[in-house]
């Protein structure tokens, strides 16, 4: 449930519910400081490894925690795709300006960018494409 795709509520609803099921709190909290590490950074670094340590005390803690790893989690990735979208737009705005004969310097202006920024695009977007046309089909 933890890795891919899964419902955020009923992931909170679990983990709180094992808390207060678990005569182990020090387990339940184990497992759940693990899943607040592997979300916000997808492992677990060695400065963050004594965090794994902490035992919560009760379910409000363990609910709060759960929540706002949750929260950050979800915003991290709307974040990523955010950026991911503007970088697609970048490239077509860019690729576009240089199919119409626009010199880099006002390309990065309209974007902007910095000139080797600028150039960076178009180098990927060129590698990508040539890739894409060796690939059998």
């Amino acid at each position: 449930m933890a890795e891919g795709r899964y419902n955020v509520d009923e992931l909170r609803m679990e983990l709180v519910a094992l808390f207060d099921r678990e005569e182990d709190k020090r387990a339940a909290s184990l497992l759940i400081n693990w899943f607040d590490q592997m979300a916000r950074h997808k492992r677990i670094r060695q400065e963050d490894y004594n965090r794994l340590q902490e035992v919560f005390r009760s379910r409000e803690e363990v609910h709060t925690m759960l929540v706002t790893t949750i929260e950050r989690h979800e915003q991290a990735f709307y974040e990523k795709g955010r950026e991911e979208g503007r970088s697609i737009n970048q490239t077509k705005v860019a690729l576009g300006m240089i199919r119409h004969g626009f010199p880099l310097d006002q390309i990065a202006e309209v974007l902007e960018l910095s000139v080797a920024a600028v150039e960076e695009i178009i180098a990927r977007a060129t590698t990508a494409q040539a890739s894409d046309d060796n690939t059998p089909g």
